[in-house]
């Protein structure tokens, strides 16, 4: 039988009129208030010791009705003067978290400490910081910028943090740190023998992400190693992260220390059996909590309006974790979300799916929609076996959404209405957000039941949302590739999506610096450019079966959208058949539009130059391609905002040997080098577009060149094999290497094109 907990959590209990000792961010209660809210537990609910919780949960049986742990975090010296004496005459038994390093150490101050009374007492008006220039005027601006610098410490590295605090101490004028105020061993040992439960909470009270794992072991394991040596009994099976701050690798490192419950510091209830033991929540209490709040509090609905209050937080500033480089990760399970699949047109999807399960990656597939195409690459049959196709509302889908419901109200509710509030406003992002959000919820249960490590989406959009939404309610972490238009026509919640990725993946430099634009400078270094890839064992030239007569043989592999610009090649082929040029044109690809180009090219009299091929898999582009003489792609930005990435089926041209004609837009000029492996025109002219056609149909020896070269520019930076390995690095390692790409150089022209409008 599942029944709520409900786990207190205290600091400090003291007057405001402490002195040195009245750090008011970490007071919880003052002595009479408190005893208030112990007389009210004492009558109304069932207060457990840590041990008769832990042998209550081994044993199997259900918790006490109105079940209450008691818990005082950092072991300070007015639990022993204050607070135990009030619990000891109320019979309630108290767990209090001790960082081990602390007692019988005077030298020793908490850095928060440190900083209040660093600000309270300096003759300062200001603060320079990495947050931006701080008043001190007066008592309010000192609490605000007391605040601001605490936040800012949580988000840094262990030792990086305690190196700024030190030199904000001594701008500030630091005569001398006030001691920790920390209860000494003999004090603990007594209490122990008294009935309260000593347990760890780290040596030294480090944010544990921001370490490495061997340094958050060894900080959990010499602090349980401590209380059982000084309070001479075996340690408790308790453990409180400090600050709340815990991530899938450190509730790892925790379960693995032989611990049975960890707590956070996150506000709620928690149900048990059913929750995850090693992320436990617990009722923060402050002096802001009243009598009549603190009653509220204690009940189911307030529980859940304090989950609802702390939604999409934990008490602890987003931030990445420490990069792990000490211990190897468990074995890589990645989930990939699409929009669609399988799609014809996606080849490059399909390509990372079959490229990551050859490296050794456990791949699952979640797409949002199911394709049905009459024509598929020869791969795909399996993977669409394997893939988890789910209907936008069912059972399995209801009962999904009501069991996150139950688990995590207030994360659940709190994430839903942060999607609806930030797409309000874009008619498709809403409704599709509000389409997928039911069925992504599902999607989490069953990433985290079959231990994925990593989801990764594919576009920008909504499959970064979902990705964004699985994260959010298990702890997962993901990543998104950013590709064309899904980045440039509606770029909803892109600055969130960036912001809580564990990285962000985009296919060009281009794309890089317009997600930088829109989410600031500081998203720099979370996205790195990795280029979609072709197997060029697939894409490789063949010259013994290119025709050898006199008609100049154009092949467009693109669907028919408007964004690939038809209208202008069929338009600049007019032009070439009014220049007496012999040509044929074949067009490879599906899409809405195909019905439009079939009527312009009746229309300009091209039907016998025009071949349409319809969507072919891999085998068969790869073979047109090889009997053509150049490729081309007609790109233009719609009014929409539609516009490419870089295309997949340049590269493979490119890899197949064949010059290019593309337009300047975008990524292109990243892949195509004008004049070296190919030619590059303005986008929406089909003038300059013919004349380009025209110059390599003259010049066999041109296309040669621009061929060999264009293979070689494929091989070098545009490689399936290698680049996948790269998203493969970034999985295990969790972070992002913004280091730069030669195709740095084709960023400006495209920058620039964007900064004129033509987007």
């Amino acid at each position: 039988m599942t029944r709520p907990l409900r786990i207190l959590m205290y600091h400090r209990i003291l007057d405001g009129s402490a002195g040195p000792r009245g750090n008011p961010s970490v007071i919880s209660a003052t002595p009479k208030a408190f005893r208030e809210q112990m007389r009210y537990v004492a009558r109304r609910y069932r207060a457990l010791a840590a041990e008769e919780l832990i042998d209550t949960l081994d044993a199997g049986r259900p918790l006490p009705r109105r079940a209450v742990l008691i818990t005082f975090d950092d072991g300070c010296r007015d639990f022993g003067e204050v607070a135990w004496p009030i619990l000891r005459e109320l019979r309630l038994p108290a767990t209090v978290f001790v960082p081990t390093a602390y007692p019988d150490s005077p030298g020793r101050a908490f850095w928060w400490d440190r900083l209040h009374a660093a600000v309270a007492s300096t003759r300062r008006t200001e603060l320079e910081s990495p947050c931006g220039r701080l008043a001190l005027g007066d008592p309010r601006a000192r609490r605000a910028a007391l605040r601001t610098l605490q936040r800012h410490v949580k988000t840094l590295p262990h030792a990086d943090a305690m190196r700024l605090v030190d030199q904000w101490c001594a701008q500030l004028g630091e005569d001398a740190a006030p001691p920790a105020d920390v209860l000494g061993w003999n004090e603990l040992r007594a209490l122990a023998a008294d009935g309260v439960t000593i347990a760890p909470h780290t040596r030294t009270h480090p944010a544990l992400t921001r370490l490495s794992t061997d340094e958050a072991r060894a900080e959990i394991r010499q602090s349980a190693d401590d209380v059982q040596r000084e309070i001479g009994r075996p340690c408790p099976r308790l453990f409180a992260y400090p600050f709340g701050d815990h991530d899938d690798r450190i509730v790892d490192v925790v379960r693995q220390e032989a611990f049975s419950i960890a707590l956070t510091c996150t506000d709620g209830l928690s149900w048990l059996p059913g929750d995850d033991c090693f992320r436990l929540r617990r009722t923060g209490i402050t002096t802001r909590t009243t009598p009549l709040v603190f009653r509220g509090r204690m009940t189911r609905a307030g529980a859940y309006v304090d989950q609802w209050r702390h939604r999409g937080h934990e008490r602890w500033p987003t931030a990445p974790p420490a990069p792990d480089r000490t211990t190897p990760r468990g074995p890589l399970k990645v989930a990939y979300i699409m929009s669609r699949f399988p799609k014809l047109s996606e080849t490059f999807v399909l390509n990372e799916l079959v490229t990551c399960a050859a490296r050794g990656v456990a791949v699952e597939v979640y797409p949002l929609l199911r394709e049905r195409q009459t024509t598929a690459h020869p791969e795909v049959e399996e993977w669409v076996r394997r893939a988890h196709f789910h209907a936008f509302l069912s059972v399995p889908v209801l009962r999904a959404n009501a069991a996150w419901l139950r688990e995590r109200p207030a994360a659940y509710l709190g994430l839903l209405w942060e999607v609806l509030r930030k797409t309000w406003g874009s008619a498709n992002f809403f409704v599709g957000a509000v389409g997928i959000f039911p069925k992504t919820a599902l999607f989490a249960r069953k990433m985290r039941e079959q231990g994925v490590t990593h989801v990764h989406a594919h576009f920008a959009n909504h499959p970064a949302l979902a990705a964004f939404i699985v994260h959010r309610l298990t702890g997962i972490p993901f990543s998104f590739t950013a590709h064309g238009s899904d980045l440039h026509v509606d770029r909803r919640m892109l600055d969130t999506k960036v912001a809580a990725s564990a990285f962000t993946v985009t296919v060009s430099e281009f794309n890089r610096e317009v997600i930088v634009r829109e989410c600031g400078e500081e998203a720099r270094r979370k996205v790195r450019v990795i280029h979609c890839g072709v197997d060029p064992d697939v894409f490789a030239p063949d010259g013994g079966s290119r025709p050898r007569g006199n008609r100049f043989q154009i092949v467009c592999v693109a669907s028919f959208e408007a964004v690939k610009g038809h209208r202008f090649l069929v338009e600049a082929c007019g032009l070439l058949k009014e220049r007496g040029l012999p040509f044929d044109c074949h067009l490879v690809g599906q899409g809405p539009q195909r019905a439009d180009v079939e009527r312009r090219v009746a229309s300009a009299g091209l039907g016998p130059e025009f071949h349409f091929h319809g969507g072919l898999p891999r085998p068969a582009v790869a073979a047109l391609l090889s009997s053509g003489d150049a490729a081309v792609l007609a790109s233009h930005p719609t009014p929409q905002g539609k516009r490419e990435g870089i295309p997949v089926s340049l590269m493979e041209a490119m890899a197949a040997g064949l010059p290019v004609v593309a337009s300047a837009i975008s990524g292109i000029p990243e892949l195509v080098h004008a004049g070296s492996t190919g030619l590059l025109v303005p986008s929406g002219d089909p003038v300059a577009l013919a004349d380009a056609l025209e110059r390599l149909a003259g010049r066999p020896d041109l296309r040669a060149r621009m061929g060999k070269a264009g293979r070689a520019r494929v091989m070098r930076a545009f490689n399936l094999h290698t680049n996948t390995l790269e998203l493969v690095r970034l999985f295990s390692s969790g972070t992002a290497d913004t280091g730069t790409d030669d195709g740095r150089a084709g960023v400006g022209k495209g920058i620039g094109q964007l900064r004129k409008g033509d987007s």
